[in-house]
């Protein structure tokens, strides 16, 4: 069993099109197959702050449900993408996040500029800047349910949208 960061970076490395980054306008479709899959509907997932709660909920249940951790590398990062997408457009839409996308899944990344503090050890620092990876948020999110515990999609949202951030040493889903 590996771990879903592991295959993002494997399917970037092997030019998967999977490992590719997601466009923006790809968010809505890729929102449409995450809500399918956890047989959601688009009122319960609306692109709101709110429904975050829902999906880490949701997403315990399915995976649960569905024994997540036999599941085909395609199915897994496939999964990264959807999860990675909806949590990128509520940044955009709600947190006034930057959608840039680099060329691969990991690269996909939502920018906050501004005076960003960052809470490290401790220590606090001001940085003009910091990026929001959707390939880790997606991938972390599957790595914990792997591991039959719920995501923290929300918690990223309220980080974005205080513009603070916390530099962990801890789970890096590997």
């Amino acid at each position: 069993m590996g771990t879903a960061t592991k295959s993002v970076f494997e399917f970037a490395r092997e030019n998967h099109p999977l490992g590719k980054s997601i466009l923006e306008e790809e968010a809505p479709q890729l929102a449409t197959s995450l809500r399918r899959r956890l047989a959601i509907s688009a009122a319960e997932l609306d692109f709101s702050p709110e429904s975050l709660k829902l999906l880490e909920e949701k997403l315990l249940e399915w995976s649960r449900k569905n024994d997540i951790n036999n599941f085909a590398d395609t199915e897994i990062v496939q999964l990264v993408r959807e999860i990675a997408a909806y949590v990128g457009k509520i940044l955009v839409l709600h947190a006034k996040g930057d959608w840039q996308p680099t060329g691969t899944l990991w690269g996909t990344q939502i920018i906050f500029e501004g005076k960003i503090k960052v809470v490290k050890e401790g220590r606090t620092r001001v940085v003009p800047s910091v990026v929001f990876s959707l390939g880790n948020i997606g991938a972390t999110a599957v790595d914990m349910l792997k591991l039959d515990k719920k995501p923290l999609l929300y918690r990223d949202y309220l980080s974005a949208r205080k513009k603070t951030v916390k530099e962990q040493l801890g789970y890096k889903g590997e």
